[in-house]
């Protein structure tokens, strides 16, 4: 089950790079989320590939460092996770069920876009 929000304030939010060449990108994702009333938060997995490369040739390992990776922004406190790269987000929304039978736990966390980030921070009236 896809968890959905409409706003970003008052939110934990935590990035997901996938490597460490976009740094900047993260850094000014950081500054829009806290800007916009939210919450940011680190996670150590942020910056490491999460089974994308893995999904077509040995998917159970896919499932599992997803999964993995997404229980660690939530076990971080995160409750949103947005995905840099839009290819990352399509892959993580798709393998979800998956991931969660995999690890066997809840993956209860927003997985968002920059630009749906974008969106729901465009809202806020400072």
């Amino acid at each position: 089950k896809e968890v959905i929000i409409d706003s970003i304030e008052s939110q934990a939010v935590a990035v997901y790079a996938g490597d460490t060449l976009s740094d900047k990108l993260i850094e000014e994702t950081k500054e829009v989320i806290v800007n916009s009333g939210a919450k940011f938060v680190e996670f150590a997995m942020s910056t490491k590939l999460a089974g994308q490369t893995l999904v077509d040739s040995n998917y159970e390992i896919a499932y599992r460092k997803a999964g993995t990776m997404m229980l660690d922004a939530l076990d971080s406190g995160a409750n949103v996770l947005v995905c840099l790269k839009d290819e990352d987000l399509f892959i993580f929304k798709s393998i979800l069920p998956e991931a969660e039978r995999t690890i066997g736990r809840d993956i209860d966390i927003a997985l968002i876009s920059s630009v749906e980030l974008q969106e729901l921070t465009s809202t806020v009236t400072v």
